[in-house]
């Protein structure tokens, strides 16, 4: 299945569809397998392509939405790893704690810090996520990861 970049608003519009459960016969994890084909066709492979990056962004939002968090996890790596940006690594944290994944979410909200970091420097210095944002963010997380081990602490043990 070829990947064409033109159509990333289509192929999200697809995961949202699914995720919000309007294409019964298709579930997340049958997605994620539809995108994962897509890596088979030579130029989507290629680790360094902008098709490459899309195609695992796409994966692992259908794993994390499909509760596979490993999987998901590894395919953003890819994608910040062969696009890397602020604004990338802020979405891939989203969906991480959109789906509950929030020690993950942290991880990848650090990594847009180190781009928006790396970017100060450059001559090109736009970075549509700004840190304030990402530190916000940050704080939003963390008291979502207080209140879990609170509720985990005041349960009683059996």
């Amino acid at each position: 299945i070829a990947y064409d970049p033109r159509l990333i608003k289509a192929y999200m519009a697809l995961v949202d569809a699914v995720i919000a459960g309007d294409c019964a016969a298709i579930d997340a994890t049958r997605l994620s397998g539809f995108f994962t084909r897509m890596l088979q066709v030579l130029r989507n492979a290629n680790r360094s392509s902008l098709q490459y990056s899309h195609v695992m962004y796409l994966i692992g939002v259908s794993s994390a939405y499909s509760g596979q968090q490993q999987k998901s996890v590894a395919a953003f790596d890819e994608s910040i790893a062969a696009r890397p940006g602020a604004s990338h690594a802020m979405q891939m944290a989203a969906v991480l704690a959109s789906s509950g994944f929030l020690v993950d979410a942290l991880r990848f909200s650090e990594i847009a810090l180190e781009e928006i970091e790396k970017s100060k420097g450059s001559p090109l210095n736009f970075v549509p996520v700004n840190e304030a944002d990402v530190r916000a963010f940050q704080a939003t997380v963390r008291s979502d990861l207080d209140a879990q081990r609170d509720a985990d602490t005041s349960r009683p043990n059996p």
